[in-house]
């Protein structure tokens, strides 16, 4: 038996929401909690799930998410072939980031049609859109307790499910999203700040992607501005009307942030390398792959050393 919760601000999409469930085998409890009064933020509603759920699978959908065709039965389908593999697996998805940080993985619909990245490693991932997410709820890991507001708790939950020996998967369970372009407002870029921040003290080194962001988990500020400018340059869109807002809230932040003089100067560096990355792609795309494969690589190494050479020296 599953839950299905949802934290909603517009009744009628909430109806649509409960319309697209299709009624199957799979019985389920739904929880909706009514937002339109802006009394709680995603992270906590999220706690309070948890604690109003005593079904294992809680599923946690936003309110323009629409099942389609898709059963509960296919869902849980999806959800035990992963577990069959994995015994970790504690946390899903249907879009995230790959496990190496390298690509997007999953199969999703939205407004702009449909979206196949695959699923590369069995969709083993490091973050997870947060649209669609389902918790085993045997698993004990939650969102962060320091934590609030309306973005990055998919990664969040990813982070906390790994540091408590879990795995994150996306699955195939294409489900549409109907959201519309343009909604990124002036909350998304100080949120993803704060979660910033956060970062820095709980893992400390090197850059963790989202689907909609890069985040610099060190403690350099030079490498922060960076990296900041990096996550923003892909919303200049000068031909879309929306992205022209996101992008003059993003400068603004990252002028007030971190300077205007200093944040106009790294944001130049940083379209000059885009363009040049887009100009010879031919020749930059398979040196980063490449890069990207080694740092993999010395990681593993680095993390599993004492093992792997121990098992030799048995054998």
């Amino acid at each position: 038996m599953q839950t299905i919760a949802c934290l909603y601000s517009n009744f009628d999409s909430f109806e649509s929401f409960k319309s697209s469930i299709a009624s199957d085998e799979e019985s389920f409890t739904l929880l909706g909690y009514d937002n339109r009064q802006n009394s709680i933020d995603y992270f906590e509603a999220i706690r309070n799930f948890r604690n109003n759920t005593k079904n294992k699978y809680l599923i946690i959908a936003h309110q323009d998410v629409n099942f389609r065709f898709l059963t509960l039965r296919c869902l849980h389908e999806q959800i035990q072939k992963i577990q069959l593999l994995d015994s970790s697996a504690a946390l899903f998805g249907c879009a995230g980031i790959s496990h190496d940080g390298t690509q997007g993985v999953g199969h999703y619909y939205d407004s702009q049609g449909e979206h196949v990245w695959g699923f590369p490693k069995n969709g083993l991932a490091s973050s997870l859109d947060e649209f669609f997410l389902v918790l085993d709820c045997e698993k004990s890991f939650s969102v962060s307790e320091n934590l609030s507001g309306f973005h990055f708790y998919g990664t969040d939950l990813c982070i906390n499910a790994a540091k408590a020996g879990y795995s994150s998967y996306v699955i195939d369970f294409p489900v549409l999203h109907n959201c519309t372009p343009g909604k990124i407002r002036a909350d998304f870029f100080q949120s993803r700040y704060l979660f910033e921040k956060h970062l820095q003290q709980t893992i400390g080194a090197g850059v963790y992607r989202t689907t909609c962001s890069k985040l610099y988990a060190g403690r350099n500020p030079l490498l922060e501005m960076f990296v900041f400018a990096q996550s923003i340059a892909i919303l200049d869109k000068p031909n879309e009307k929306h992205s022209f807002e996101e992008m003059r809230l993003a400068l603004d932040f990252g002028f007030s942030t971190y300077g205007h003089a200093q944040f106009r100067f790294v944001y130049f560096i940083v379209k000059i390398h885009l363009f040049l990355n887009e100009k010879l792609s031919f020749i930059f795309y398979p040196i980063q792959n490449i890069v990207s494969r080694l740092t993999s690589d010395l990681v593993w190494w680095r993390d599993h050393w004492k093992s792997r050479v121990g098992k030799l020296m048995q054998s």
